[in-house]
């Protein structure tokens, strides 16, 4: 029987292809003797491994890939003597098209590093269980779940200069344990880190008290934050998983810091309800071998965007004003958009994203949370104040508990139908 290796073409999030098989050298596989089987590359992201039965060990090596313009940084992996981090799509595929195998993961690791793992420990997480960054074996159900988990790993210590080292630190809210992880070149104090993490509980306390749920047993924050003259790209930014979630953020004074990425972690925090459990039918279960075209991303990250500054306000993180100064610059924002891009409705901005358009996709985080802004005063104005897009979101949340996701062309009628008006005007406008 002929067997199969197959690697991810794309990554959940960063919907954009990237053939991750690219990076994988020196494949290998062999039998439980030891014996070398015949293996065929069949295209860049596809093994063909004669006798698949027999085969009891495959390897490979995987080269860093960070520096690919055909993805966002923190779907890549980012590999040098100072640094390991990886989206687990950069680094594992699955066998024979078997998605549903289990798998259990250890990582070897030098004895000065620490490494940090959004997935499970063997027999699962207990309540009130130990930081992830005390384990280095880990397993998934399933390889969503394998995928779905990225690594970090750095130099446990500080150096001689308080430099090229991993920081991290726990906090429990509710019967949840939330890890932080922050990975820099540069210094980042114990001061620092403090003020971090009262900000990211805040963050929790807000989103989880504002659904009344916690959709995971343990959470993750993993953070790479480069001095200027280290950082990879103009870009920075997060990427969103099931249980924890990524970022590149520069590594700036604390109150540049706070000010500039509090509402990064909120955004991608929001995302563990809308997107990860309340998305599209094309946004899961995963098929990894096609691009994903969606044209409901305008709802994944507008409103999304919209929800990461409302509820910083609502909960006291930022004042009003700071709101209302966040509004004004999305009108800012969009106003500056490219002609090309300011002329396409939400819906094909949602393509451009899936095909990774950024110059015209970015206009999810300023025109996308004003639409989410216009459709909440709508609902709040038709309905005299009775039901808001709150009452939207937490309806669509508890069908998505249920396994229920949407096609595509219904998303707008399930929304009028939770806030009991007719948008068909709102919509098509």
């Amino acid at each position: 029987k002929i067997a199969v290796y197959q690697m991810p073409i794309w990554a959940p999030g960063a919907y954009s292809v990237t053939h991750y098989g690219k990076y994988v050298v020196n494949f290998k596989a062999y039998d439980k003797t030891g014996g070398m089987l015949v293996v065929k590359q069949l295209n860049d992201d596809r093994w063909q491994i004669d006798k698949g039965k027999a085969v009891a060990r495959i390897e490979y090596d995987v080269l860093d890939s960070h520096l690919d313009t055909t993805s966002l940084y923190f779907a890549m992996a980012n590999i040098d003597t100072t640094l390991f981090f990886a989206n687990a799509t950069a680094l594992f595929g699955y066998y024979d098209d078997d998605k549903k195998a289990t798998s259990q993961v250890s990582y070897m690791i030098p004895v000065d590093w620490k490494l940090v793992c959004a997935l499970p420990p063997p027999g699962g997480y207990t309540q009130n269980a130990m930081p992830s960054f005390k384990n280095t074996t880990y397993v998934a159900k399933d390889y969503d779940e394998l995928a779905d988990a990225p690594i970090l790993a750095s130099i446990a210590q500080k150096g001689a200069n308080h430099e090229d080292h991993l920081a991290t630190q726990s906090f429990v809210d509710g019967n949840v344990v939330y890890d932080v992880a922050l990975a820099t070149d540069g210094s980042w104090s114990d001061a620092k880190m403090d003020s971090l993490t009262v900000n990211l509980r805040k963050i929790v306390h807000s989103e989880t008290d504002f659904f009344h749920d916690t959709p995971y047993k343990h959470y993750t924050f993993e953070i790479i934050a480069p001095t200027f003259s280290h950082m990879p790209g103009f870009a920075q930014g997060a990427l969103e998983h099931a249980n924890s979630s990524d970022y590149l953020l520069m590594n700036l004074g604390w109150s540049m810091f706070k000010g500039a990425f509090v509402p990064i972690f909120s955004h991608e925090f929001f995302h563990l309800w809308n997107v990860k459990r309340i998305h599209s039918n094309l946004l899961g279960p995963f098929d990894y071998t096609k691009r994903v075209m969606t044209t409901s991303l305008w709802m994944a990250e507008g409103i999304t965007e919209y929800y990461a500054h409302t509820l910083l306000s609502r909960y006291g993180l930022i004042s009003p004003e700071r709101f209302f100064k966040d509004v004004d610059q999305w009108r800012q924002e969009m106003a500056m958009a490219p002609t090309s891009a300011a002329v396409k409705s939400m819906e094909d901005l949602s393509i451009d994203e899936s095909t990774f358009e950024m110059d015209e996709a970015t206009l999810f985080y300023s025109r996308g949370p004003l639409i989410a802004l216009m459709l909440d005063i709508e609902i709040r104005t038709r309905t005299n104040n009775k039901k808001s897009l709150d009452d939207v979101m937490f309806a669509l949340n508890n069908d998505a508990k249920h396994g229920k996701t949407f096609r595509e062309e219904d998303l707008i009628h399930k929304v009028e139908k939770y806030a009991d008006i007719d948008l068909t005007d709102f919509y098509k406008h």
